[in-house]
């Protein structure tokens, strides 16, 4: 409004007006960045509520159809006090145990259980972890890695079959210490 209008008694009526005929302009255009122009311009409006309630589920509703990763990522990394928060965090959580999962490594799995301690996806990331770990320690056929296992999963079936591996690769430095000392 012109500066010269500002002590007209009608002032507030009249930007009122203005401010609910932008925020139907922006429901009309039905985009997020037409939301996000309007709630930038008319901070005070009296719809900012409203626009920023349509604008969160308009941005969750093309995160769904989108249905990756990185669109769940910059849901929750840009609508923080969305009604949708809640949700978006635990599909993204999910997706993130997929991507995880493809990757099939324990560093993978191991980052995923730091950052989404809260996934619906944690029971399926501790088996996964728990057998990634087994098969580390088999790969490296040492009794440091048979006892970090050990360490970490004192009870359950893959205990035995470690107690077993730990044992053939104790005997087998015992029997290549014996070797070394027969030699000299």
């Amino acid at each position: 409004m012109p500066a010269s209008f500002c002590d007209s008694k009608y002032y507030n009526n009249v930007v009122h007006i203005r401010n609910y005929i932008e925020f139907r302009t922006a429901e009309n255009a039905g985009s997020v960045d037409a939301f996000n122009y309007f709630l930038g311009k008319y901070p005070d409006a009296a719809q900012v509520k409203i626009a920023t309630d349509e604008r969160n589920a308009l941005a969750y509703k093309q995160t769904q159809e989108a249905n990756t990763f990185a669109a769940y990522k910059s849901f929750v990394d840009n609508y923080p006090d969305a009604l949708q928060y809640e949700e978006a965090k635990k599909k993204l959580g999910i997706l993130a145990f997929d991507e995880a999962a493809k990757k099939h490594t324990l560093e993978a799995i191991e980052q995923f259980m730091e950052q989404y301690p809260n996934s619906p996806k944690m029971p399926d990331a501790k088996v996964m972890k728990r057998q990634l770990l087994f098969e580390w320690a088999k790969s490296v056929n040492s009794i440091e890695a048979y006892h970090k296992f050990a360490s970490q999963y004192p009870e359950g079936e893959m205990f035995i079959d470690i107690f077993n591996l730990k044992s053939a690769a104790l005997g087998q430095s015992i029997a290549a210490d014996l070797d070394r000392k027969s030699v000299v």
